[in-house]
Parts: C-alpha cells; structure tokens; sequence
C-alpha cells in the first residue's frame, strides 16, 4: 500500500512508524502461534513502555523486552548506537539489562542475480 507523510514530518520518520507497527504486528503474530504469552506480568513485552525506577515519571518504549534472559531487543533502520540517550536509558531503566541493537539485513536477490 501507499504511505501518505503528513505535512511537517520527515519522509523517513514516518517510514520508520510504519515499519515498526508492521513489524510488532508480525512478531505479537507470530508469539501467538507458537503459544508464547507477551504482555505484562509475562517474560515477553512488545513495544511495552519502561519507566524509570527514580519515579520521575519517564519511560522509554523499547521494541521487545525479554525478562527471563534481561535482554532488550531495539530494532533500527538508522544509527542507534549504544551511547544514544534512548539506549542509554533502556539500561537503566531496566535495572542493567543487556541492549542489543538489531539492523535489518539485505534480503532478496541482488539486480541481475538469479
């Protein structure tokens, strides 16, 4: 389908919402099928909000958090790197969880490739 981007925001930063909605779509999907509960009071959380422990009442929104491995899981298509405030927060907020940040990879054949 078409994307349509509102006047005032960047091409890109919609593309990015529009990604990451088809892509919690797909994963809560795929959860569902293979029986793994995701929500809260669960191991899994999908696009769950994380707030700060201090209780100043901020929160970050990392894409999965897995709590039996304190793992989060931060799927970019743009230049997150470990220092970015955002994650930078996640770790703290989660009381020290490991942060991986996931980049999607080239998938499909090259042009003129068979």
């Amino acid at each position: 389908g078409e994307t349509s981007v509102p006047v005032g925001l960047p091409a890109k930063t919609v593309l990015g919402q529009e990604t990451d909605s088809i892509a919690r779509g797909k994963l809560r999907a795929f959860l569902a099928r293979e029986g793994v509960p995701e929500g809260p009071g669960t191991s899994v959380l999908v696009n769950r909000r994380l707030y700060d422990p201090s209780g100043s009442r901020k929160y970050r929104v990392p894409d999965v958090r897995l709590r039996d491995t304190e793992t989060i899981l931060e799927g970019t298509i743009g230049s997150k790197t470990p220092t970015d405030p955002q994650i930078v927060d996640f770790g703290n907020f989660s009381g020290g969880y490991r942060v991986i940040l996931v980049r999607p990879q080239r998938v499909g054949l090259e042009s003129g490739g068979r």
